[in-house]
């Protein structure tokens, strides 16, 4: 079933078979996808005028997920950002959340909780 957003959310992981199946996902649910194997790639891109939600590893090479948000934050406030780990303590997502992430999700995430975190972050059409 095709999501109610016609969208652009941008997913930054330097995992690439991540990449591949989180673009699967939102694309079946609707969602368009640019994907950035690192946050470098995804801030030269300038592209946060053009994405509705940013999904991000936490743990990458050079800047990590909590230094895009960072980035992000100071570009652009109210840009919902989604932090992604394999290694987090419940702790340590609190923590994100406070630092202005939208929502973490540890990996292996599952799709329906994916799917929703975006729907809840983003603003309605």
């Amino acid at each position: 079933m095709a999501s109610v957003y016609s969208a652009t959310v941008a997913v930054v992981d330097d995992d690439s078979r991540l990449l591949e199946a989180l673009e699967n996902l939102l694309t079946s649910a609707g969602y368009e996808t640019l994907l950035f194997s690192s946050a470098e790639q995804f801030l030269a891109a300038d592209v946060l005028h053009e994405v509705v939600c940013v999904i991000s590893d936490i743990e990458m090479p050079l800047m990590s997920g909590v230094e895009l948000l960072s980035a992000i934050r100071r570009i652009t406030p109210e840009m919902p950002v989604i932090l992604i780990s394999a290694h987090c303590s419940s702790h340590e997502a609190s923590v994100y959340t406070d630092l202005g992430a939208n929502l973490y999700l540890p990996k292996p995430f599952d799709a329906t909780d994916m799917l929703r975190a975006i729907r809840e972050s983003i603003p309605p059409l």
